[in-house]
């Protein structure tokens, strides 16, 4: 049902001049994905909001024009009070086609669940009325080939609703196969084997993203609920469930304590479709430990392992507490799994460079496990792959940090963790060209990675060339909606290039703190526009590195060095790019500076 609570909200948000759509009044931007623009609007004559879903101008190809019309067509089919319905569609004042649809005021399934602190029999109930959402579409022979919990919200009532069909596929004759090549790339922690590999997509293709997610809401070691989760994400399709209604049937059999459909043996799924299912981008180390045997039922350690890595891969606040708590979990289970500890000193290692406060507690643990990970299996090269990374963020030892980033690459020269590790800190040093071809053989080996395409993206933006910059970023957010640190480098190359509104509609699409968040958008709107607030800013938090470029932009240079010595004894992380990073560029001709650089470290580098 459209809403009427958020309109204020929504219009606090907007930025900029937006669409004209007959018959409707745009409020606010509501999202971009690779195909679609989303907004808010009123229909003319109410004050009811509904969703505009607009083609992106910079992508109407015919073959995209094709998919945007197949997804109306299949939108015109389904009526489920679970769907989010077609109200209408036409075209905009400019001549792009438009859908727009009912608005759902709701939470994304999984920060629901963890909202409302549901236990875990409640989330399995929730994910029971999930089934019979998609099931309704499966009826009508519609394969929604993008489920994942982004496209799930649930509203005030607790129902779910299923959102966005933009790549779905109608089992009719006459309709084209659909691979994972199109314009806009499928989700791989959520994606089964055959949509990765642009195979024949079936109503089982669901049923695995579905088991997917069921996995990654329910963290249980329930024996019957982890026979449900295997089958549905076997392998091969045909040894799945074959519609959500099957998988749904099961999960209420288990809900109720009755028999499931399975027989005594159920598919075993291979370590490797676990691990695509999870997303670990960055753990190749981890197919060629367990490729050994590859039909393996992993441990209860080794589960939570595998849903902390792919929380982890999300690279942002909400998602890293949610990793290390399970990466505790794994390492509780086996304390002598060095992935377990591994994976720990990773989660802390990253927490300590996006937390922005004084991290120095948190880095040394994750030193402690990093070591420990080492003791218990020395040639795992992730495990020295992040004790590289901590021993330069923690004790600023960059020749040290390197020699283990080469250990690690020497016990497995395709470890993607340690390239990405390896060229973060040859960025800071300033070795761009050295950062640039290392994050060039980790693409080659991860190509949808968005963590590597965050990377690859940062050595023009750290080299000043900051359109080239921008165009990489917004790569990796039309692969990655929802990735909160290249918004944020997307918003300071904005910045940079003198479009001051641009950065400030990014930055408000990071999951940045309050404080965060007030101290960017003062800082972009510079000296001129926000000087009130800037001067605000440094009052209330005097003492604190983190404002160091509101210092800056006002033009207090002696408090900027306090703050960075002060950053430095902390190891705030953003001490580390002092070397390269734009933003202290006003202090560069300031003979502190090079005493400053020899303090963090970074004295007389190429």
């Amino acid at each position: 049902m459209a809403s009427q609570l958020s309109i204020e909200t929504l219009l606090a948000a907007s930025r900029g001049a937006l669409p004209k759509v007959p018959g409707y009044r745009l409020r606010a931007l509501l999202g971009r994905g690779g195909m679609g623009v989303v907004y808010a609007a009123v229909p003319d004559g109410t004050e009811s909001l509904v969703a505009i879903k607009i083609l992106r101008n910079d992508v109407a190809t015919p073959a995209n024009l094709a998919r945007f019309d197949r997804e109306r067509r299949i939108l015109e089919q389904l009526s489920h009070p679970d769907i989010a319905t077609l109200l209408d569609s036409g075209e905009t004042l400019d001549g792009a086609p438009y859908l727009a649809m009912e608005y759902i005021e709701g939470r994304a399934i999984g920060d629901y669940c963890a909202a409302h602190a549901l236990g875990n029999r409640s989330r399995v109930r929730l994910f029971h009325a999930v089934c019979e959402v998609v099931a309704a579409a499966h009826d009508l022979a519609i394969i929604h080939n993008d489920l994942k919990p982004s496209n799930i919200l649930v509203d005030q009532d607790g129902h779910p609703k299923l959102l966005d069909f933009g790549i779905s596929k109608l089992m009719a004759a006459g309709e084209e196969r659909l691979t994972v090549t199109g314009c806009r790339p499928l989700t791989p922690e959520y994606a089964s084997i055959e949509q990765l590999r642009g195979g024949t997509i079936t109503l089982a293709s669901d049923v695995y993203s579905l088991g997917a997610i069921l996995a990654e809401l329910a963290g249980s070691t329930d024996p019957a609920l982890n026979a449900i989760i295997r089958h549905a994400m076997a392998e091969q399709p045909e040894r799945r469930y074959q519609t959500a209604r099957e998988l749904g049937d099961d999960v209420e059999a288990y809900l109720e304590g009755r028999a499931l459909s399975l027989g005594a043996e159920p598919p075993k799924l291979r370590w490797q479709a676990i691990v695509v299912a999870v997303g670990l981008a960055l753990m190749p180390a981890l197919m060629v430990q367990l490729s050994e045997s590859p039909t393996a039922v992993p441990s209860e350690s080794e589960r939570d392992y595998l849903v902390a890595r792919h929380l982890w891969s999300k690279l942002s606040m909400p998602e890293l507490r949610k990793a290390e708590a399970w990466f505790r979990k794994s390492v509780e289970k086996d304390p002598r799994s060095a992935m377990a500890h591994a994976g720990l000193a990773d989660a802390l290692y990253f927490k300590g460079e996006l937390d922005g406060r004084n991290p120095r507690e948190v880095f040394r643990e994750a030193k402690v496990e990093a070591r420990r990970a080492i003791e218990l299996d020395e040639r795992l090269a992730v495990a020295h792959a992040v004790a590289g990374s901590v021993l330069f963020a923690s004790d600023l030892k960059w020749t040290y940090a390197e020699a283990e980033f080469q250990q690690a690459l020497k016990l497995d020269p395709k470890c993607v963790r340690a390239m990405q590790g390896y060229a973060c800190m040859l960025m800071r040093l300033g070795r761009l060209g050295e950062a640039g071809a290392l994050m060039k053989r980790a693409r080659l080996l991860d190509p949808a990675s968005p963590i590597l395409g965050l990377q690859e993206a940062r050595v023009p933006f750290y080299a000043g060339r900051f359109e080239v910059a921008r165009d990489l970023f917004r790569g990796v957010l039309d692969r990655d909606p929802s990735f909160s640190l290249a918004h944020y480098y997307l918003a300071l190359c904005y910045r940079f290039l003198g479009q001051a509104q641009a950065a400030e509609a990014e930055m408000r699409k990071t999951s940045l703190s309050e404080l965060g968040m007030a101290v960017e958008i003062a800082w972009i709107r510079g000296r001129d526009v926000a000087h009130a607030e800037l001067q605000r800013l440094l009052e209330q938090e005097k003492g604190n590195p983190s404002i160091v470029f509101v210092a800056i932009e006002l033009g207090r240079n002696d408090l900027a060095f306090q703050l960075l010595e002060k950053a430095i004894a902390q190891r705030e992380t953003m001490m580390l790019g002092l070397k390269v990073d734009p933003r202290f560029d006003a202090l560069r001709s300031d003979p502190r500076f090079d005493a400053l650089l020899r303090q963090a470290g970074l004295p007389n580098l190429p």
